[in-house]
Order: C-alpha cells, then sequence, then structure tokens
C-alpha cells in the first residue's frame, strides 16, 4: 500500500469501524465487534484487549499500512463556534483557549482544546476569522495516543466525528446553490446527533444518548429473545411507519424515535428562527440505525422535510469509490477522517 493511505478507526462501545486507503482509493472497508466490556460509554477501559481486537484484524488483512488516525464521539466533546480577529494562529489559540476555559471552568486544564478556521470574512463592517473549535478531554484522547503506540503505528489525527462528517458533506455547500442549509442525522449504536450545515459549514450540533441499542434491548426484552434475534427481527419484521397498535414494543420504539426527534426540532427551530430566510433544504441519514425499515419516511413526515439515506458516494456529491458491498451510510463518518487535510 502507498504511504499515503491511512487506517481510519472509530472505535464504538459495540462496533469499530474501520476504513483504510485515502480520499480516492479506499483498500478496507470494515467493521469488527468492540470486545465485551473494553468500551463504556465511549471510554476505553481496557486498551489491551481493543489493541488485540485492531492487531488480529490488522494481521487477518495484511495491512501494512503504517499510519493511524481515530475519530472520537459523545457528550463528553464541547463544539463551539467562534469569531476572533485577523491574528496570527498563536494569537488566536490564546484566545480560543480563554474562551472555552472560560465555558469549561475548572474543567478546562483536563481537556486539549483546539481549532480550525472555517472561514474567513473580509468586509466593511468587521474582519475575522470564524473557527470551529473543540473541546475533548484528555484522558479519552491520551488512550488513543497510547493505543497507536501499542500498534506502532504513526498516529496522524484524532478528530471529532462531526467534524469527519461535515468534510464528508460539504461539497453541498460548493456544489449546490439550490441547496445550501441541510441537516445530517447520524443513527448510531449507541448516540444519535443532528447537525445543520449552512453552505457546507458546521452550524450546530446535538447528540442525544439514544441509539440502535436502545431498540435493540427494547425488543429483547419486551419479546424474550436475545440481542442477535432483536437484531433479526429488525432487519425481517420491523418497518417503523407500519405501527402495530397492538404491539407495545412497536409503540414504545415510536414513542423513543418520537422523543428524539422532539429534541432536534428545537435544534432546527432554532436555526430558522433567527433568520427567516433561512430553511433546512434536505435532511439526510446516515449510520447503523438506517437499518430501520422506512426510517427515511418516518423522518421526513415528522419534520416534514425531504428526507434521504446517504447510501452511496454519489448522493452525497463525494468522487470516491466504494465496493458495492459496502454498507456506506455506516461508514460515511468514519470516511471523513480520510478527507482531512493534513
Amino acid at each position: 500500500m502507498f504511504s499515503k493511505d491511512i487506517m481510519a478507526v472509530n472505535i464504538g462501545d459495540s462496533i469499530i469501524k474501520i476504513i483504510v486507503g485515502n480520499k480516492s482509493n479506499i483498500k478496507l472497508c470494515e467493521s469488527i465487534k468492540t470486545p465485551a466490556e473494553s468500551i463504556v460509554n465511549g471510554k476505553m477501559v481496557n486498551l489491551d484487549v481493543v489493541a488485540l481486537a485492531l492487531r488480529k484484524f490488522i494481521n487477518k488483512n495484511n495491512i501494512n499500512v503504517k499510519r493511524i488516525s481515530f475519530a472520537i464521539n459523545g457528550q463528553d466533546i464541547v463544539i463551539r463556534q467562534i469569531e476572533t480577529p485577523i491574528m496570527k494562529d498563536k494569537e488566536i489559540k490564546k484566545s480560543v483557549d480563554w474562551e472555552m476555559n472560560q465555558y469549561l471552568r475548572e474543567e478546562g486544564s483536563n481537556h486539549y482544546i483546539d481549532f480550525e478556521k472555517v472561514d474567513t470574512v473580509m468586509s466593511e463592517d468587521k474582519k475575522v476569522y470564524k473557527l470551529l473549535v473543540a473541546a475533548a478531554p484528555r484522558d479519552k484522547v491520551d488512550q488513543l495516543v497510547e493505543l497507536s503506540k501499542t500498534l506502532n503505528m504513526k498516529l496522524i489525527s484524532v478528530d471529532v466525528l462531526s467534524n469527519c462528517i461535515v468534510r464528508a458533506f460539504q461539497n453541498f455547500g460548493i456544489t449546490s446553490k439550490e441547496m445550501e442549509s441541510i441537516a445530517v442525522i447520524d443513527i448510531g449504536y449507541e448516540n444519535t446527533s443532528i447537525i445543520i450545515l449552512e453552505k457546507g459549514k458546521f452550524f450546530i450540533e446535538r447528540v442525544v444518548p439514544f441509539g440502535l441499542n436502545n431498540i435493540v434491548r427494547e425488543i429483547s426484552r419486551k419479546n424474550g429473545i436475545d440481542i442477535e434475534e432483536a437484531f433479526t427481527y429488525i432487519d425481517d419484521k420491523y418497518d417503523i411507519n407500519s405501527l402495530n397498535n397492538d404491539d407495545e414494543t412497536e409503540k414504545r420504539i415510536e414513542t423513543l424515535f418520537e422523543n428524539v426527534y422532539s429534541t432536534f426540532a428545537k435544534v432546527i427551530q432554532f436555526y430558522t428562527s433567527n433568520n427567516t430566510k433561512k430553511s433546512i433544504d434536505e435532511i439526510f441519514i446516515i449510520g447503523s440505525g438506517c437499518k430501520i425499515k422506512g426510517i427515511d419516511r418516518f423522518t421526513s413526515n415528522y419534520f416534514s422535510i425531504k428526507t434521504t439515506i446517504a447510501d452511496s458516494p454519489e448522493i452525497i456529491k463525494l468522487n470516491a469509490k466504494f465496493s458495492k458491498e459496502v454498507d456506506f451510510k455506516s461508514f460515511v463518518s468514519t470516511f471523513g477522517l480520510l478527507l482531512r487535510k493534513e
């Protein structure tokens, strides 16, 4: 493999998603089960076991890549938009650190703080940089640094998952004038998030601790079946738009989704209420939760906004080649690691 190739890794409580390659050439795209009780609530509690699982995957697939990047997410990560005057990066860093420490208070020293310039405004009224700032717990990042050393790989980046998603969808702000504002709903195993992009740039994110695992556990508990059988139930029998009113499980799942979407509706309302000309042109759904039949129609009906499942690179205007066997919608966010500018 070429030296520019990277092993992009997204470690969740249930699944580890891995892509090997670069932004234009994907060599390998697979997921493996996260070792039991090695990741709890997004935190690595057994680094050695995770390292062993990744090493087995590397050896099994004869991966020779020496560079690795990780995506992180969770409610313990803080993301803010900040404006600063035009100045050198060193001064920007001081300003950003001060701003975030005002928000984090005594927790500030326990976080790594970094920023990315997303826009430059040079008008008569103001001359500023628009920044996207992230603060991540030091222990969460330090574990990944240690993991890369254990794997004997060079760590290229530890990036926030929302940044990765924004990169994957940023072409809408560049190539599509009729679609200036979009929302991306990522239904994962542990969390579900909504990200609003305006002209291809991050505007706001909200993460809710609800995911496919909540639904699977509900089905397992209500029907007296194991987790694997519950997944099969979702694949074969469940359609969120064909609600059986006599089935308590199905009604409960619908209620859970409506609770999450109620939170997201407030995020959309916040975005649109500040400017009457703003509206969400389309919602895209990604993540493992896309396997729920009819989730796109359910989402569209709830928000009264056109909704599409991003099940191919072409749908989101990406010039990338994935094998047809790959469940692209589950790997969109991980692929965003390969789109990072080094």
